[in-house]
């Protein structure tokens, strides 16, 4: 075994994703500390420009494979272009729990007999070698705490969006290895379309744009206007703590260190909320903020890119009006 980290980025024709990027800052931190390379496993076709951007992030070999079987997520063929080095045994398998990701690290771990943890929130290695894991569960109100010995690999699963995309550095260098072609074998997946996902009922976790709404809101029902917001802007709805405990929105709903996850999404926007403590924890890592506030002071308005100091009920309309319009016109031309 080596104090390798091996990490299995995802991409859309190239094009390396957020959560593959944020994965790579993780492995490369337990790099550092553990004295060890980042292996990543980039497969498909058109992984050139992927590649690049890894180094940036964090690897330090990437193994490539084109075959055809690629061109769609394939577990069977992931597990044989993983076997092709598994002889090396890595000390951390380390995945993003995404869709694909969640049901490649079990397959992974059974594979090869190695550990495995889904829900980490933090990989602490001892002075012995041992690793010290933490685990989240019943959103965040249960820490669970897992030792490995250093004889052991381990594959584990970390939540999207819990650690935020660290920044690129271009002065990194790295290396492509090209796998062998995988056995000929047949992918028991068939795909047979994609549907956009609904931004009214996909997860916080996988929305790219999310609003959120405080106690600046009078009632439940005032709450329509922010929700016209949202589908204007093509967004994911979401709350502070005492808006669901009011029960205007599910838990399910809830942005914050209590709900157990950290978002990143490309746009936040937070309206009419005061910005606790707890509430920024889970929103700080997203690419842009936007905040409403009638309170200049509040302290959400210290975290945003771009604070607007006003009335909610004066400014959505307006704004979501702008936006329609602004559609409109561009579905026109």
């Amino acid at each position: 075994m080596e104090n390798m980290i091996w990490t299995w980025l995802e991409h859309d024709n190239g094009e390396l994703s957020e959560s593959s990027m944020e994965i790579l800052g993780e492995a490369r931190k337990l790099g550092n500390s553990l004295k060890g390379q980042v292996h990543a496993f980039l497969l498909g076709e058109n992984t050139e420009e992927a590649a690049a951007k890894a180094v940036m992030y964090g690897a330090d070999v990437i193994y490539t494979a084109t075959d055809p079987i690629f061109r769609a997520y394939c577990p069977e063929a992931c597990l044989a272009a993983f076997a092709q080095q598994a002889a090396r045994a890595p000390r951390i398998v380390l995945i993003s729990g995404t869709r694909n990701g969640a049901s490649l690290a079990p397959r992974i771990a059974t594979r090869f007999q190695w550990g495995y943890l889904a829900n980490v929130v933090k990989v602490a290695p001892q002075d012995d070698g041992s690793l010290k894991i933490n685990t989240e569960t019943y959103q965040a109100k249960v820490n669970n705490t897992y030792t490995f010995t250093a004889r052991q690999t381990v594959v584990l699963v970390l939540q999207p969006g819990s650690i935020g995309v660290g920044k690129a550095d271009k002065k990194r260098s790295g290396e492509v290895r090209p796998l062998e072609p995988v056995a000929e074998m047949t992918d028991r997946i068939e795909i047979i379309g994609f549907i956009k996902a609904d931004p009214r009922s996909v997860s916080l976790n996988d929305a790219e744009r999310v609003v959120a709404g405080g106690n600046g809101f009078r009632n439940q029902e005032d709450f329509e206007i922010l929700q016209g917001f949202a589908d204007a802007l093509g967004a994911a709805v979401g709350s502070s703590k005492p808006i669901a405990d009011k029960g205007w929105l599910p838990y399910s709903r809830l942005v914050g260190q209590s709900s157990g996850r950290r978002l990143a999404p490309n746009l936040f926007v937070s309206v009419g909320v005061s910005g606790a403590t707890h509430f920024v924890e889970g929103m700080k890592d997203s690419q842009l903020i936007i905040s409403i506030n009638k309170d200049k002071g509040a302290p959400i308005m210290k975290e945003a890119d771009l604070a607007v100091v006003g009335d909610l009920y004066e400014i959505l309309p307006e704004v979501t009006r702008q936006i329609r319009a602004m559609r409109e016109e561009a579905e026109r031309e």
